[in-house]
């Protein structure tokens, strides 16, 4: 695989962290992040559907727990000898970095906006089910889906002078999961007409 340990094209590459130590501000503030986050009640509710029915021994865990200062000890953790370092995970973040700030700079061209209050409403009005696959948090992760994609909507918007609500408004948002947002694409689909009604709702490919 492209940036395995081993692979000739990491030959003379030098990790960006080689010979770098965290500093005690910032292991603090990772450490706070962490506690934060974990303190999410959603967090951890998901973390408890995930785990339901599974039972950790405290065998388990004292084995799970040598295992993880052994690997720190050795430092199969961290740097050059890390799972994450050599597999492109810089560069996917790096990618990804650029295309969410892309996609940001393009809802602010195209206007209109909603609140994170709005999304938790509409959220809540669909009893946080998926319009398409019908499958409910927490079993699935609600993600913001325009019915009407940011690429169509210039397009779009000429055809149907009569709209007053911006792309980003949230009159032109639905909760999808991740996986029906992505098969979607950037057809033009309004789920909650075909799940709530027979309502003729034309549909774009």
């Amino acid at each position: 695989m492209l940036f395995q340990k081993g692979h000739k094209i990491n030959k003379g590459r030098v990790p960006w962290n080689k010979d770098k130590k965290m500093s005690d501000a910032f292991r603090k503030k990772v450490s706070e992040t962490t506690k934060k986050a974990m303190d999410n009640p959603e967090l951890k509710e998901r973390i408890s559907q995930i785990t339901k029915g599974r039972k950790h021994t405290e065998e388990w865990k004292k084995e799970i727990s040598e295992k993880l200062r052994k690997a720190w000890q050795e430092g199969t953790m961290k740097g050059a000898k890390g799972k994450r370092w050599g597999c492109g995970f810089k560069e996917r973040r790096k990618k990804k970095n650029f295309y969410n700030k892309l996609r940001r700079n393009k809802k602010k061209v195209i206007g209109g906006s909603h609140t994170l209050e709005q999304w938790e409403e509409i959220k809540k009005k669909y009893n946080y089910m998926c319009l398409c696959c019908k499958k409910l948090e927490p079993e699935i992760i609600l993600t913001e889906d325009h019915v009407v994609p940011l690429d169509r909507w210039d397009g779009w918007i000429k055809e149907h002078l009569e709209v007053v609500y911006g792309c980003n408004d949230i009159e032109n948002i639905q909760p999808l999961c991740r996986s029906c947002n992505s098969i979607k694409g950037i057809k033009i689909i309004t789920f909650s007409k075909i799940t709530f009604s027979n309502d003729y709702i034309q549909t774009s490919n």
